[in-house]
């Protein structure tokens, strides 16, 4: 297959796999060519409310369509519209009708593994042994269905610590959590192969091992978390954060290291992630094994305010 092909293939892929990861736990509403994906768990997450898969015909009244789903928004009473485009989105222009009409551009990059299975081992085993301030030692185990109620209220509290930077007191790293537990709960009723993973500091207590079945057995400080969704040979790693504490410690890479050992033991044949373009992970994880594959963009305005003041809202 040629390089071009490859990359083609790669990006169908992906696409397919973003869609169907970002609509769990979501309401689901497919139109004549777009999708949308809301969540009254928690409405004000952008993530879960926003329109995508956007393939309109030719001769669309683009500025008529984005009006109806302005409306359709303000109708569910959402703060916000918010359009996810990709190398798929047509008609073209659709994106310089969002900047006329207000809407602010965050934009993402798609980062795909192109390391190696000796490479993850080797870098498990150097994050196995990092140390570093208030993180004498951790261990990374998966959650499953039957973890016990202390592992999920780990997990949950790392949640909340990694929302709590945009809630302004109206209580959304709440919603978020409680979202982020719906997800998990429908993928596993699903029967989806969506996998959590929690760094457990030692604090003296004994760990649940890396192989662990999810079972609490002094399950110690989570430090850390991070999240694998697999699906046709696909997996996306997300949702990796580490506590500030235990920042600088190896927690990150034991984290990203074992999901990736992960989804390479599964067979999966192509593993991406989706970094902010501008911040700073995206430069982080090419020591990984990961290159840039291909940019997205959110386009995002909060209806019934002045366009200007999306500019602060980057998530």
């Amino acid at each position: 297959m040629g390089r071009d092909r490859m990359i083609a293939n790669e990006a169908i892929r992906i696409a397919q796999a973003e869609d169907e990861h970002l609509s769990i736990g979501c309401d689901v509403e497919r139109g004549d060519g777009y999708t949308v994906l809301t969540s009254s768990v928690c409405p004000d997450m952008w993530d879960a409310n926003h329109v995508r898969q956007i393939d309109l015909v030719c001769d669309t009244d683009v500025d008529a369509f984005i009006g109806r789903m302005e409306t359709l928004f303000r109708e569910m009473n959402r703060e916000h519209c918010k359009f996810e485009l990709d190398f798929r989105t047509q008609p073209q222009q659709l994106a310089a009708v969002l900047r006329r009409r207000g809407y602010v551009c965050t934009r993402g990059v798609v980062q795909v593994y192109r390391g190696t299975a000796t490479r993850v081992v080797a870098a498990r085993r150097t994050a196995s042994g990092a140390t570093g301030a208030g993180c004498s030692s951790s261990r990374v185990m998966e959650m499953s269905a039957q973890s016990g109620q202390s592992t999920v209220a780990n997990w949950a509290a790392l949640e909340r610590e990694s929302y709590s930077a945009y809630d302004s007191g109206t209580g959304f790293s709440d919603r978020a959590v409680r979202f982020s537990l719906h997800r998990l709960e429908c993928a596993w009723k699903l029967g989806l192969d969506y996998r959590v993973f929690l760094a457990l500091a030692d604090g003296g207590q004994e760990l649940a091992s890396e192989q662990g079945s999810g079972a609490d057995r002094g399950a110690g400080v989570a430090v850390g978390t991070c999240e694998l969704f697999r699906r046709r040979g696909v997996a996306k790693i997300e949702s990796l954060y580490v506590t500030p504490a235990a920042r600088g410690s190896g927690v990150g890479a034991a984290l990203l290291n074992r999901a990736l050992g992960s989804a390479i033991a599964a067979g999966d044949d192509l593993i991406y992630l989706v970094a902010a373009a501008e911040d700073w992970p995206r430069h982080m994880y090419p020591r990984f094994g990961f290159v840039d594959l291909m940019e997205t963009s959110s386009w995002m305005k909060m209806l019934e305010q002045d366009a200007h003041q999306t500019g602060f809202l980057v998530w």
